[in-house]
């Protein structure tokens, strides 16, 4: 017997976005995650040779994708605007300039269809949907560029840089590791 996406998303959708939800607390990540979710059950539907572990399939899919949602976030939400240091304010202040510096510089190094998307997510603050809308591509297709622009940015700066993160996951230092490093 072969299942449908469409069979899985009118018998499982909800299920699945009510468990999204119980750990990311927030409607809109959820539908995100979610719509990821069925992006990979669909490409990966013809993997799935007994049918009676559906369901344990579907939450393992999900699970890994909050997963993945949650790493990918991670070191991004460290350089926004969150960023919490526990010295004091002034070099608080100073380190998040920094590292907003940092990712500025290593955002304008990206090849532009990534670049755009980045920027207008990121420093632009324009929702994905509207990105999508502007440039006449997927929803998905956006959402996809801004993660692969994200871990570009992640890598580049990883590349050259040493972070110490706190016990919160919060970056307190840095140490450059390579005299070239643009990011001093």
């Amino acid at each position: 017997m072969i299942i449908s996406t469409e069979e899985i998303w009118r018998d499982y959708h909800k299920r699945l976005h009510a468990y999204i939800f119980s750990y990311v607390k927030d409607r809109e990540i959820a539908n995100d995650i979610l719509q990821d979710v069925f992006v990979k059950i669909h490409h990966s539907l013809d993997k799935l040779n007994d049918l009676s572990r559906l369901q344990s399939w579907l939450y393992r899919i999900t699970k890994h994708t909050i997963i993945d949602h949650h790493r990918s976030q991670r070191f991004f939400d460290e350089i926004s605007d969150d960023l919490l240091i526990e010295d004091d304010a002034e070099e608080q202040t100073d380190l998040k300039q920094l590292i907003g510096d940092w990712v500025r510089s290593a955002a304008d190094q990206l090849s532009p269809e990534y670049r755009d998307v980045i920027i207008q997510s990121e420093f632009n603050h324009v929702p994905q949907t509207e990105i999508a809308k502007q440039s006449g591509i997927s929803y998905s297709g956006i959402k996809s560029r801004i993660q692969r622009g994200r871990e570009k940015i992640k890598d580049m700066i990883l590349d050259c840089c040493h972070l110490d993160f706190d016990y919160f996951g919060n970056i307190y230092d840095y140490k450059c590791k390579r005299c070239e490093c643009n990011y001093e």
